[in-house]
């Protein structure tokens, strides 16, 4: 670990102050959740805490039934990578793989379509994507769900996509 030369007191409560360039730097914002853990040297150790990773097997039902349905290819991402994928392409999509910096903004906006454009880097799709945010627990938007699509976006597959984020948000506010 390299060592930065900032140091902090901590008060009589427990608090320390992160500072502002490490918190952005770690995509940390006010009302964020943090996750505290102590690693194996006894380092105390901080980082945004993302609460639909620990969901990927129910993420994987929910596109696979929805792909019963819409067919096409549904994705459902965190901040950063893929969580799960299903359909037609999902060979290029798999868990873990990095978003591209244009889908990070993407997925920071209200629900919308796109003729083209790169989910993952090094990748350019080249079918319609639909892109329907996901609220996490404090209202800010922590992950979305990606529908690639060959023909005409019906108003009821909007639909589906929504509720199913609003359920995803649900079970995480339940968590």
């Amino acid at each position: 670990m390299k060592t930065t030369g900032v140091i902090r007191r901590m008060d009589n409560l427990g608090r320390v102050v992160i500072p502002i360039h490490f918190r952005k730097k770690a995509g940390i914002y006010e009302n964020d959740d943090v996750e505290i853990t102590l690693n194996d040297r006894n380092q105390i150790v901080i980082g945004k805490y993302n609460s639909l990773s620990g969901m990927t097997r129910m993420f994987d039902t929910i596109v696979s039934s929805v792909y019963s349905i819409l067919q096409g290819t549904l994705i459902i991402t965190d901040q950063d990578q893929i969580l799960s994928s299903y359909g037609v392409k999902s060979y290029s999509y798999k868990k873990g793989e990095p978003l591209s910096g244009e889908m990070k903004r993407r997925i920071k906006r209200e629900p919308h379509s796109l003729p083209a454009g790169r989910i993952i880097e090094g990748l350019n799709e080249e079918s319609t994507t639909y892109v329907q945010p996901i609220a996490g627990r404090n209202g800010n938007l922590t992950g979305a769900i990606v529908y690639i699509y060959e023909k005409d976006l019906l108003e009821n597959v909007s639909k589906i996509l929504a509720a199913y984020a609003i359920f995803i948000s649900e079970m995480m506010k339940q968590e």
